[in-house]
């Protein structure tokens, strides 16, 4: 039996446009799976249309009070006001609804060569694991050519385990990339941003000992690491 969250990550995954190849591929799901699931959300759309009228100014005043954060409206609709709504029916009608009230440039287009850029980025998830909810961090790594993608959670991830996970996704990729991209928070800068980030002393030898190096992005432009926003928009 497929468990709800790989159901959820499946559809969010869709609704982001990646085909169901692609999603059966990354989830090692069949086809069949990822057609069922396709399928079942479709005949559940009804029911989240239902819900509209009752939920829309809930989450207005949600969005306002929580100044935009998403995941902080989702926890409250859950636990303070006891509605069953995954994480991505709520984007849905946030999307539907134009709740958020604003429109996002185009970034630009990248294009990328082989082994030329992977992109390496953080972000936190709340898991289910025995029966409770617990914070952790997913790591990612994603090759910006081929997409291919190596994840893991961590309880924290400090400068140890961005060692320990680089070194594991790099030996699952079979060899780095020329450059790696990072943000401004990484555990691996000490100092700077941008261009002018500095990579901590540690770092600039797992640098030479795997062949290549970190870049940090310009500062305010984290969809600069658009593969692995993707990739890390699941929870």
């Amino acid at each position: 039996m497929i468990k709800p969250e790989i159901k959820d990550l499946v559809k969010s995954l869709h609704k982001v446009g990646k085909s169901q190849r692609y999603i059966s591929e990354s989830l090692k799901l069949s086809r069949n799976s990822v057609h069922s699931i396709l399928h079942e959300a479709k005949n559940d759309e009804p029911l989240i249309k239902d819900l509209d009228k009752e939920l829309v100014n809930k989450i207005k005043s949600l969005l306002s009070s929580c100044r935009g954060n998403l995941v902080r409206v989702h926890e409250i609709l859950t636990t303070e006001h006891n509605e069953s709504l995954a994480y991505s029916s709520l984007t849905y009608l946030v999307r539907k609804y134009d709740l958020q009230n604003k429109k996002k440039p185009r970034v630009g287009i990248f294009t990328f060569e082989c082994g030329e850029e992977m992109q390496h980025d953080t972000s936190p998830h709340w898991l289910e694991i025995a029966g409770k909810k617990i914070k952790a961090q997913c790591a990612s790594l994603v090759l910006a050519f081929s997409r291919r993608t190596f994840a893991q959670y961590y309880p924290c991830f400090t400068r140890f385990e961005a060692k320990a996970f680089l070194q594991q996704a790099i030996e699952f990729m079979n060899g780095s990339c020329r450059k790696c991209i990072i943000d401004n928070t990484s555990v691996i800068l000490v100092a700077g941003a941008g261009e002018y980030a500095r990579v901590a002393e540690d770092m600039k030898i797992f640098e030479k000992l795997y062949e290549f190096k970190f870049a940090a992005h310009d500062v305010n432009r984290p969809s600069r690491k658009y593969h692995v926003a993707y990739c890390t928009s699941c929870n």
